[in-house]
């Protein structure tokens, strides 16, 4: 009997599984990285490159869409086992570097890029946004780069941590900061608003933290009656619930996903947790890649190609220089300051 599945809805996942268990290890048999290559394919196949051919278009990722949404789960995923890896005593270890070198590295990145932007006649508005934008890193690409190469443990690992997990508390804040920036006082950026943004913050982080390690370990005693099957539901069902309630408090999904994570790092079951999950962060994390690759805007990069690489040049000056001087501060080694420089930037 007929599935009533069309051949056309199969399309984008062959696509992509022939991507993943195809291109991508021979890519790596020639020595190329696989974020790399994933984003080269993503720019390859999308709407700005072979995407624009007719003929192509019913055997390509064209709903870039629905894609970016189910890309977002591999940062989730990703940041789970990060979380799995991790306790709140390693955290507390990490102050210097979480609220030291990462805090201080937004806020000196952010003026200084703003400054930059105003000295090429934009306005203060869209300086100030593209401060505090390029002022983040990106904790799918760094992250997954240590955990591919098993430094997360290392400090290297730690290092680079502290300062993306500051980044992603920082949301709560840059977003007020952006309301701030759209209300009629535009240019101007309320102090007061901001600190109420550090501080929901705070309080949405510790009352998720300690609601899920209230209700994780019922579950869990209650997911063993179901078999493996009803265990991973009930992992999978914390680990997405905790992301859409940071969410819904203002954070990013992934701090969500860290928390989730957080929770059953103390529990028995660890160790299977990261096992079953990996699978699955491994290829969706991939099609995150892709899919950033395919969102590029390649036409508006190329009719500004010389100010994009001015751009990018001078903010990769800027956040080297300011990582290193405040990883040098705050009494890394020096090893680990050029390489967190560099990745971070």
């Amino acid at each position: 009997m007929a599935s009533g599945v069309g051949a056309e809805v199969l399309i984008e996942p062959i696509v992509y599984l022939g991507m993943a268990g195809l291109v991508v290890p021979l890519a790596r048999r020639l020595g190329l990285n696989e974020i790399l290559t994933f984003l080269l394919l993503g720019v390859i196949i999308g709407p700005g490159a072979l995407g624009q051919l007719e003929i192509l278009q019913p055997y390509l990722l064209t709903n870039t869409e629905q894609i970016a949404l189910l890309a977002d789960l591999g940062v989730i995923f990703l940041m789970f086992t990060i979380g799995l890896e991790l306790s709140p005593t390693r955290l507390y270890a990490m102050r210097r570097l979480i609220g030291g070198v990462g805090g201080l590295q937004i806020v000196i990145t952010a003026i200084l890029l703003t400054m930059v932007m105003m000295a090429f006649g934009f306005s203060e508005e869209h300086a100030i946004l593209f401060g505090m934008a390029m002022s983040l890193s990106s904790t799918a690409m760094v992250m997954h780069l240590l955990s591919e190469r098993r430094a997360l443990a290392s400090p290297l690992g730690r290092a680079n941590f502290g300062v993306l997990l500051a980044q992603d508390l920082a949301v709560i804040p840059l977003l007020f900061a952006v309301s701030s920036l759209a209300s009629d006082d535009a240019g101007t950026v309320d102090l007061t608003v901001l600190a109420l943004g550090i501080g929901q913050a705070i309080i949405v982080v510790i009352a998720m933290y300690s609601i899920g390690r209230l209700v994780a370990r019922p579950f869990l005693v209650h997911s063993q009656f179901g078999g493996r099957a009803g265990f991973m539901a009930i992992i999978l069902l914390i680990m997405f619930a905790m992301s859409a309630g940071a969410e819904l408090g203002g954070l990013s999904a992934s701090l969500g996903a860290l928390l989730a994570g957080l929770v059953f790092a103390s529990t028995a079951s660890r160790h299977q947790i990261e096992a079953d999950i990996e699978p699955f962060k491994t290829l969706l994390l991939g099609l995150f890649f892709l899919t950033s690759g395919m969102l590029l805007p390649l036409s508006s990069m190329i009719a500004n190609l010389p100010l994009v690489l001015l751009l990018i040049i001078l903010m990769m000056i800027i956040k080297v220089a300011v990582i290193s001087a405040l990883m040098l501060l705050f009494r890394q080694g020096r090893s680990v300051t050029i390489e967190s420089a560099f990745l971070l930037a």
